[in-house]
């Protein structure tokens, strides 16, 4: 029975339970049909819903779930099979007779509606659709064309990304002008970083002038995907910094910083809280990145380049071929040029003159050319206003005054000039003095630098003004100050009467001034007037100064004035006089500026001075520099000037009367300075040392003092106190001298009798103020320092601070130092230079050497005797070795030696040469040892015993290495110049001169074992060789591949008689960027290339593509370019200079070339 039972179960569940399923489709067919229909319609509304849902998020930025986007690709595809199903239904016959597709059809509706049923139970992430994906900052910056081009700005972006992976670095700082493209800059460093994986979140936010620390938290936090909700600002710092800790790395760019800006207060963590976490600011005022934000080192952006801002200009004015009009073409680059640069500048003007017509190119020109007529164009105003921001931001009136006054001067502005008109102005509120004037106004200039408004010149007393930045300046200064303003340019005609009246300063420089000066100018309201004129025959009516009744400074440069105009008397108020480089006669009445402070006849034509000028009892600075002329000085006229504080008699009057003549004479005398107590700073020269007025000399804060007869003006003055000495009488009869070299920092010492030991009898103390000295003319000086007698020297600090020694004919020297000193000794010494001592032996001892940790400059000159440099002196009584691999000269880059017909070494290794001497091999003059790591000039001239100049032993790495020129000359038993290990560290050299060595065989010595050496590329470009009479090689064989001279431009060969060729096959075919060849009076050479293994071929093809001179004369036995095998072509397709003389028996070279 139970049997039964399961074979009638297994009957039912295989073959009863089927065939129901299978009849229940045909019978539920309608059914199934439109339950699908129902479900269908169901999801697409479903569908439709999260699509509207989708669009929402897409359109508000928003990322959309990847299992949304999943779930909608399933509704599409189960909604075109039920539509596929819906046309099969329609097309098929469904009736009794065609069963079996009715039940196909009810299977798949039924089928496909439990499907439907699956994905709308599968549809669970409810309002979950989509999510705010991190910006990406590499998509939020555009990439700029063309800017890989830009050199400049690509070495800064470097060096930022160089810091960014420094992980000592935290902070970076980007400084320079308004316009000049920090901002672009930062940005393209962000997106570089971020695609260099630097980075996972590059953030970046507009600080501004008046910082909002809400709105910095914001675009900080939106590149986070952070939302803050209406809350404090504290609590958003707090949450802003926990979420910045959650980034492994993250670089926050902080732009146009004005002042210091409290990174916690926003919410950004400090190097100690998060490590990876890095700040890059941008800002005008490099002060603000220092002082305030505590960056090590900001990097100036300068403007571009001439050729990257002509094409900068360009690209922005769509000018991709300006060929086509030369006209345009010269218009262009000139409108570019007068943007100096600056990118805001070049933008806006290309910009605005896109599309135009070449007169509207004329016009912007014209516009450019004369921007200071009071009136500004649209594109102007543009320009102004980016500088208008950093001038409203300057802190004080007096220094936006100093500003604006500076860009009224001429191109090179003169610290020395605005001192005087600054303080004939009043700018300087509760200073009386000059020099603290002067200190105040190095404060200001510095904060002007550091705003990138102004920029340093070539000395320090010079600096400059950008050109966009000028005009900007000239442009407040006429609409503000009601200033009129010509640089450079013409004045037509005098403004009306009522701009006149307004005018508060006026200033003409090197301009044409075309219409005549009015016999009254009336300017109630002027206090500055400056005339720089170019025609010396410019005449000023007598009433000129009547209607100037306030002015306070006036500087009339480069006139003449048989007499002054009667109505300057008139000037009450006038503090600063300058009559500079004019012709001048009468000037009396100066006598009558009773308020004068600061007069100034710099560079005038004045034979003398008036009585009258002894008036002027509030004069506190007389500047007679360069009044060559200057004969009389009548007496008592300095002493009347009480209150004196400067003066500056450089290069000018020297004619004092003599102290003992009991006759008044023509002339001042020297004492009357002693009456002079408020004096501070002194530029003089005595020339008779008996009349020396000691008090006031010792007293002065600043002097250039010249005693004696024997100097000259000429050098550089960097210190405040220089003095040059020379004394008739013994120095210990003038014992007054040592408490005025207490405190110089630059001496000049000439003769000195009696004085066989400088720092004993000059200074015991070491000269601890001194920073140069140079010491001349004596016969008695042993030593400069001589410390082994404690009764001479208390031992301690010698010269502690000095940067220069330089020594001149001292007959006697034998030593410089000798004995011992500390360590600090000569410490800064970074230049010595030595001539015409013909007793010295060394220039060092090693012990010194040590010292020495700055000497970047060795010069020795004529020193008959000297047989080394450096002595490797013993300790008496030891006979330990000295380890000479100490000895270096880390910062040495010049080194000049030069008529020292006795040296042959830099220093003596006793083991070094006896085990030459043995050998019998010659001693080189520099050993194997690292002596100059950073050396990049060598000079070696008339060294009658050098014989090799480097061993052929290999050389320590670093040595040499920097070498960047090389110059041999009149060495008479030279053998050869460089050997090829030499090549293989000379990896800087680019220039290389020989000449008038004799003995000279050849200049590169390749020995045989360099084939199996490492392939180098030699860097020189300029090889130079003359009157080498006994040369017979440049190269001793063919380089081949070993070494590579493809940098050659420039080959110079001069009077070497035995010379038979030039250029090794090799060397020839590689020379790709050779220029100038010159080859002349070398009576013995046959060919310019060696004909070698190099050239099998029947035609050898040599290609100079940059050769654009050839000189050939005096080569009496040329025949061809090679004697090899074959015919030689030679292409030169640049050839400009094809000169020969003197070559019978030169035949055709085969030059071909487009251009003859």
């Amino acid at each position: 029975m139970e049997v039964v039972s399961a074979i009638t179960v297994k009957l039912v569940e295989y073959a009863v339970l089927p065939i129901g399923r299978q009849l229940g489709y045909l019978f539920c067919y309608s059914s199934n049909v439109s339950n699908l229909t129902r479900k269908a319609k169901e999801l697409q509304e479903a569908k439709e819903s999260l699509e509207h849902s989708v669009d929402a998020a897409r359109n508000n930025g928003e990322e959309i779930e990847s299992s949304v986007l999943s779930w909608l690709r399933e509704v599409n595809e189960i909604s075109g099979k039920v539509e596929k199903f819906q046309g099969d239904a329609g097309q098929a016959r469904t009736g009794c007779t065609n069963l079996w597709s009715r039940r196909q059809l009810s299977r798949r509706a039924k089928k496909m509606g439990e499907a439907i049923v699956k994905i709308q139970e599968d549809k669970k992430f409810g309002n979950n659709i989509s999510y705010r994906q991190l910006p990406k900052f590499t998509e939020a910056v555009p990439t700029i064309p063309g800017h890989e081009d830009y050199k400049s700005r690509i070495s800064v972006l470097e060096e930022i990304l160089e810091s960014l992976r420094d992980p000592t670095v935290n902070m970076i700082g980007v400084c320079g002008l308004g316009g000049v493209g920090k901002t672009t800059l930062v940005k393209q460093v962000g997106k570089k970083a971020q695609e260099d994986k630097l980075f996972n979140v590059v953030a970046l936010a507009a600080v501004t002038q008046k910082p909002e620390v809400d709105k910095i938290q914001t675009e900080i936090a939106d590149m986070l995907g952070q939302k803050f909700e209406v809350e404090g600002e504290l609590l958003r710092a707090i949450r802003l910094r926990k979420r910045l800790k959650q980034e492994k790395n993250i670089l926050i760019i902080l732009d146009d910083l004005w002042t210091r800006l409290d990174l916690d207060k926003v919410g950004i963590p400090s190097a100690d809280e998060h490590k990876g976490c890095k700040i890059l600011l941008t800002a005008r005022n490099r002060d603000v990145l220092c002082n305030q934000m505590n960056v090590k080192k900001p990097l100036l952006l300068e403007v571009l380049l001439q050729e990257e801002a002509l094409k900068l200009f360009k690209d922005t004015a769509e000018l991709h071929d300006t060929n086509e009009n030369s006209n345009l073409q010269s218009i262009v680059a000139e409108v570019a040029k007068m943007c100096d640069g600056l990118p805001l500048a070049l933008v806006t003007v290309a910009r605005a003159l896109t599309q135009k017509y070449i007169s509207e190119w004329r016009d912007a020109l014209r516009q450019q050319k004369s921007p200071h007529t009071g009136e500004t164009t649209e594109m102007q105003e543009s320009l102004h206003s980016c500088m208008r921001l950093s001038y409203d931001r300057l802190e004080s009136p007096e220094l936006k005054s100093t500003f604006l006054l500076c860009a009224s001067l001429s191109y090179y502005i003169f610290e020395s000039d605005l001192l005087k008109y600054c303080v004939g102005l009043g700018l300087f509120k509760g200073i009386f003095t000059i020099q603290e004037a002067r200190e105040k106004l190095e404060t200001w200039l510095c904060k002007l630098k550091s705003l990138s408004l102004l920029q340093a010149g070539e000395t320090s007393d010079e600096f400059t003004m950008h050109d966009i930045v000028r005009a900007s300046a000239i442009s407040i200064a006429i609409k503000e100050k009601h200033a009129l303003t010509v640089r450079y340019g013409k004045l037509s005609q005098w403004p009306d009467k009522d701009q006149l009246e307004q005018c508060s300063a006026i200033t003409l420089v090197e301009s044409d001034i075309c219409c005549e000066f009015p016999q009254v100018l009336d300017c109630p309201s002027l206090n500055f007037l400056h005339i720089y004129s170019k025609d010396l025959s410019l005449r000023i009516p007598d009433n000129f100064f009547r209607g100037m009744c306030k002015l306070r400074v006036m500087d009339l440069t480069q006139m003449h004035f048989p007499s002054l105009p009667s109505s300057i008397a008139l000037l009450g108020y006038l503090q600063t006089l300058c009559l500079a480089i004019c012709m001048l006669d009468d000037v009396a009445l100066i006598g009558e500026l009773k308020n004068l402070k600061i007069l100034s006849f710099l560079q005038s034509d004045i034979k003398q001075l008036p009585r009258e000028l002894g008036k002027l009892t509030q004069l506190q600075l007389l500047d007679l520099t360069d009044c060559s002329k200057l004969e009389i000085i009548p007496p008592n006229v300095f002493s009347s000037l009480k209150r004196l504080e400067e003066l500056n008699m450089e290069n000018s009057f020297v004619g004092w009367e003599n102290e003992v003549s009991n006759s008044q004479g023509i002339n001042a005398r020297v004492s009357e300075l002693d009456c002079l107590h408020q004096l501070t700073s002194l530029n003089i020269w005595i020339r008779d040392s008996s009349v020396l007025p000691w008090e006031l000399l010792i007293k002065l804060k600043k002097y250039r003092i010249l005693i004696g007869d024997v100097w000259n003006w000429s050098g550089e003055y960097i210190t405040s106190r220089t003095l040059k000495l020379k004394l008739n009488i013994s120095f210990h009869l003038a014992p007054r001298i040592k408490k005025l070299l207490e405190r110089v920092e630059d001496l000049h010492l000439d003769e000195l009798n009696g004085v066989p030991n400088i720092l004993y009898q000059l200074n015991g103390e070491g000269f601890p103020s001194l920073k140069h000295l140079l010491i001349q003319n004596n016969d008695e000086i042993e030593h400069i320092v001589n410390s082994k007698d404690p009764q001479l020297f208390h031992y301690g600090d010698v010269f502690p601070i000095l940067e220069s020694l330089i020594i001149h004919n001292l007959i006697n020297l034998e030593q410089i130092c000798i004995g011992p000193h500390s360590a600090t000794s000569f410490a800064k010494l970074e230049v010595i230079k030595v001539e015409g001592c013909h007793k010295l032996k060394n220039l060092f001892a090693f012990s010194m050497v040590r010292s020495l940790k700055r000497l970047r400059e060795i010069e020795i000159i004529a020193c008959n005797f000297l047989e080394e440099i450096v002595i490797l002196e013993r300790a008496e009584n030891c006979n330990d070795d000295i380890d000479s691999s100490n000895l270096k000269f880390n910062h040495l880059h010049f080194l000049t030696l030069q008529d020292l017909p006795k040296l042959d070494r830099f220093y003596f290794d006793d083991k070094t040469f006896s085990v030459a001497e043995k050998s019998d091999t010659l001693v080189p003059f520099f050993c194997e040892k690292d002596l100059f790591p950073t050396l990049e000039t060598l000079v070696i001239s008339n060294m009658d015993n050098l014989k090799v100049v480097w061993c052929i032993d290999p050389v320590a790495p670093n040595s040499f290495g920097k070498l960047k020129s090389l110059e041999i000359k009149s060495c008479e038993k030279l053998l050869t110049v460089v050997p090829s290990n030499m090549l293989r560290r000379l990896q800087n050299l680019e220039t290389l001169e020989v000449d008038n060595c004799g003995s000279l065989n050849e200049i590169f010595r390749l020995d045989g074992d360099a084939e199996t050496g490492e392939k180098v590329d030699t860097p020189l470009k300029k090889l130079s060789l003359n009157t080498l009479s006994n040369l017979k090689h440049i190269w001793n064989r063919d380089p081949q591949e070993n070494f590579n001279f493809r940098m050659l431009k420039v080959v110079e060969v001069l009077q070497c008689q035995k010379l038979k060729n030039i250029f090794p096959a090799s060397v020839a075919k590689c020379l790709q960027l050779l220029e100038q060849l010159d080859i002349r009076y070398c009576a013995m050479l046959e060919e310019i290339v060696a004909k070698g293994e190099t050239i099998v071929e029947a035609t050898a093809r040599f290609v100079f593509p940059q050769l654009s001179s050839v000189i050939l004369g005096g080569l009496w036995v040329l025949q061809s370019f090679s004697t090899g095998p074959g015919v030689q072509t030679i292409e030169c397709p640049k050839l400009k200079i094809f000169d020969v003389m003197d070559c019978p028996r030169l035949g055709l070279l085969g030059i071909g070339s487009s251009r003859k």
